[in-house]
């Protein structure tokens, strides 16, 4: 029988199954239906082997053995349809799993994050007590294709549902959700949508990029608020009286639909996004005089030919008009004190009205308005200012982001049959150039665009304006269109405050000196190495030109400071070594160097480069380098690094690719290793370490050497290295004093046997999910938080260590969860701020 691989009970009147059951290693199929009297099932952790576990309509089970599902790692089913369950595993490391069912389970109240379910197919949760989903996306479960939430007071399903490849919905699907409020189904394959007649209470319908739709169904719920089709190319017929009985709807979004009749729009007078763009059979426009609550009008790409007055819009605050090649007339803007953004790129307009009344206007883009009378004899004056333009710009105090118009008559006429994006001839320099900060007068933060070949012509008859002696200027070079045809700024990075914000989670400040962004370039065009030639900072992002630094000029290499890359595909190596004839070349002035999402990078250098290279680098963070084997062939060519980030290397072996046993970076302050699974050892004498953070690295025996201490540590955090026995290599049985620790995190560490360091400045210890750790030996004096959790054999948290009447003074919170052996602390505790004592059950703690 210990080779059975599958057993079926079902419709048996058994409480408890046989002992010998739990010790069936080979078994791989375990049918427990129907077995309305089972009270009680014992931990499978002996079957491991286990694909499907049904135990549905075992109505009197209250609990599933295993709080956790790792001890079953191949399990692909698991049902627990119609039980008492009150709770489900936690499914984090249960990734074979394709179908799960708690269909039923009224006990049931919540499920757990379903995240690393990526080979999840079916989820039923229908008629069980669940009230919500603690993921708020499903993007991560791209496999999943039937979702049963019938019969559940689910009030809106998880956003991005749309990734999944959810392909048919039931017809009575929603029959029984009359309390959903959102129904997102953004990106599904669905051709069809069931009757959304019962959802009466139903506030956002969200379909956007249901490539496969063809038709919305009737609308029932009068409390509907927002309605997005956008991306729906699929889509041809809205019913004509769809939106008469919506009188809450506040947001509604048709771009790039191809209705071919829009219905009346008139009944919507508390709309305040309306979305049209890329709409063929959008024409008229009167029924947006009445739309007084509208605040962004978007009817980009669309064949209007005239807008009636927008007297009655004082609440509007964006206006989109891009791409209207046949509207050449705009009425009176002037009573729009609200307006924020006006996009009037590529239209035909030929006068553009008085804008300086827009005391609010941030963002005005005239780009490709080659037509425009205003600006015949405006030439560009200079980087820093532009002064006198015309329709009273100069005097919007607000602006961020300016746009001018190219003068050059390179501009295609729209069909007037069609509605096509307006497209630069080809020049020399497929690219666009923007300067950020102080470029209108009046202002303190702006953006002002111009073309190319514009740019350069300028720079030819200014050449000192970007000369070394320039101390701070932000460039953003980037191609003139983007995929969809417009022209504006490429990504949502583009708001000013968000690029700041930006830099600085990559070590970039605005204010440290001649920046350059390039932004998704597929070439590197004629005329950017002017830009870069006297650049102290450089950011690359998707420029597929990139493959290593030769290809920004020697020059320009040799002078960088820092160079920020993400998502340079091509990109195989750093430096190329055959580039750099000779050795006084080699040594690079680059400080700070970050690479992030670089999946083709498989070294730093072509070849092995043992002579100058990075001894000025300080900042070194490398993201997502899956082909990565190691970070740099030796760390004497680091010597000044301060700070190393590597994360999402999923390849990273070693630090360090030569053969030496022991490598030292003497200026090291910081150290994160994170979500590195083949690293075994870090291998690296770091005398300065103060922070030091390592995370989801699986193979990683050991980090440190207790012969080479870095005393000077001030924060450790581990989290589940599952091979980690010891924090520090060749430790003997006295502990490691590290006087300046000053908190420790451990998590997740099956193996630690001990943690072996001791510091009278630690304030902080927390302890999570450390099976094997029997004592937590050392007593910090300074002590002021205590943490810990779900350590199953721990005993003793500093026993033996002091009087029994020694008082831990400063300590303020002590958590202590899930400690079934723990007899207690070898001190007395102060009356405390904050504590949690749970599934203790031997402890007793000493209170003074």
């Amino acid at each position: 029988m210990t080779q059975l691989r599958s057993l079926h009970f079902s419709d048996l009147q058994i409480k408890v199954l046989p002992k010998s059951f739990y010790d069936l290693t080979e078994l791989r199929w375990l049918i427990l239906k129907g077995l309305s009297h089972l009270t009680e099932l014992k931990s499978l952790k002996k079957c491991q082997k286990l694909m499907v576990v049904d135990l549905s309509g075992a109505a009197s089970l209250p609990t599933f053995p295993e709080k956790n599902l790792k001890s079953l790692p191949k399990l692909q089913t698991l049902n627990l349809s119609n039980t008492k369950i009150k709770s489900l595993p936690i499914l984090h490391e249960t990734k074979e799993l394709t179908h799960l069912s708690v269909s039923g389970c009224r006990n049931m109240d919540r499920l757990p994050s379903i995240r690393s379910l990526t080979n999840l197919q079916v989820l039923d949760i229908s008629w069980s007590a669940i009230m919500d989903f603690q993921d708020k996306s499903f993007e991560i479960n791209s496999s999943l294709k039937i979702l049963d939430l019938s019969g559940t007071a689910i009030p809106s399903l998880p956003f991005n549902i749309g990734a999944c490849n959810l392909v048919k919905i039931e017809g009575k699907f929603f029959e029984c959700l009359e309390n959903l409020r959102v129904l997102n189904l953004s990106g599904t394959k669905v051709k069809d949508l069931p009757s959304l007649s019962a959802l009466h209470n139903l506030c956002q319908l969200l379909l956007s990029c249901s490539l496969n739709l063809e038709k919305l169904p009737r609308l029932a719920s009068s409390k509907l608020e927002e309605l997005d089709l956008s991306g729906c190319k699929a889509m041809t017929m809205i019913e004509d009286k769809s939106f008469e009985h919506l009188p809450r709807l506040r947001r509604l979004v048709l771009s790039q639909t191809k209705i071919v009749h829009l219905p009346e729009l008139n009944s919507l007078s508390n709309l305040e996004e309306l979305n049209l763009s890329g709409v063929k059979s959008f024409t008229g426009t009167d029924f947006i005089e009445h739309m007084s609550k509208l605040q962004v009008l978007n009817l980009s790409e669309t064949l209007l030919k005239e807008l009636p007055a927008l007297t009655n819009l004082k609440s509007l605050k964006h206006l989109f008009l891009r791409g209207c090649g046949q509207l050449e007339v705009l009425p009176v803007l002037e009573v729009l004190h609200n307006l924020e953004t006006l996009d009037l790129s590529q239209t035909a307009l030929r006068q553009l009205p008085f804008v300086g009344s827009l005391s609010n206007l941030h963002k005005l883009l005239l780009s490709d308005c080659s037509k425009l009378e205003n600006f015949k004899n405006h030439k560009l004056l200079d980087m820093s200012g532009v002064e006198n333009l015309p329709c009273g710009i100069s005097r919007l105090t607000q602006l961020q982001h300016l746009a001018l118009p190219s003068m050059k008559e390179d501009i295609q006429a729209a069909d007037t049959s069609e509605v096509t994006s307006w497209k630069q001839k080809p020049s020399a320099s497929h690219w666009s150039f923007s300067v950020v900060d102080r470029t209108v007068p009046n202002t303190s933060r702006s953006l002002l665009s111009y073309n190319g070949s514009l740019f350069l012509e300028f720079l030819d008859s200014n050449p000192s304006v970007l000369d070394s002696t320039s101390n701070h200027f932000h460039l953003f070079v980037h191609p003139p269109e983007v995929q969809n045809g417009a022209r504006d700024m490429l990504f949502h990075r583009d708001e000013l405050v968000f690029r700041d914000v930006y830099l600085l989670t990559r070590h970039c400040s605005k204010s440290q000196g001649r920046l350059v962004e390039i932004h998704h370039l597929s070439a590197f065009s004629e005329g950017i190495e002017a830009v870069l030639h006297n650049a102290e900072y450089i950011f690359l992002f998707d420029s597929l030109f990139f493959k290593s630094f030769s290809d920004l000029g020697a020059g320009n290499v040799k002078t960088l400071k820092g160079c920020w890359i993400e998502g340079c595909e091509n990109m195989e190596f750093i430096i190329e070594t055959s580039d750099l004839v000779d050795s006084s070349e080699r040594r690079i002035v680059l400080e700070i160097l970050w690479i992030s999402n670089a999946s083709s990078l498989r070294s730093m250098y072509s070849e092995n480069l043992r002579l100058g290279s990075f001894q000025n680098l300080k900042c070194l963070y490398l993201d997502c380098c899956p082909k990565l084997s190691s970070v740099f062939f030796s760390s004497h060519l680091l010597q000044m690094l301060e700070i190393l980030h590597v994360r999402f290397c999923e390849n990273l072996v070693a630090l360090f690719g030569d053969d030496v046993e022991e490598h030292e970076l003497p200026n090291l302050r910081t150290l994160r290793l994170w979500e590195l699974p083949k690293l075994k050892s870090i291998g690296c004498i770091m005398p300065s370490l103060q922070s030091l953070e390592v995370g989801e690295c699986p193979m990683l025996g050991h980090m440190l050497s207790s012969r080479h201490v870095p005393e000077k540590l001030e924060f450790l955090k581990v989290r589940n290295c599952s091979e980690l026995g010891n924090l520090l290599e060749g430790l003997t049985s006295e502990n490691c004093k590290l006087p300046h620790l000053a908190e420790v995190h451990l998590w997740g560490l099956p193996k630690l046997t001990r943690i072996g360091i001791e510091s009278p400045l630690m304030r902080s210890l927390e302890i999570g999910d450390c099976s094997v750790l029997l004592h937590v030996s050392y007593m910090p004096e300074n002590l002021e938080v205590l943490k810990v959790r779900f350590c199953d054999n721990l005993e003793a948290i500093f026993v033996g260590m002091t009087s029994e009447n020694f008082i831990l003074q400063s300590l303020h919170t002590v958590y202590l969860w899930g400690l079934p052996k723990l007899v207690g602390i070898g001190a007395r505790l102060p009356p405390l701020q904050k504590s949690i004592i749970r599934d203790c059950p031997k402890v007793a703690l000493p209170v003074s």
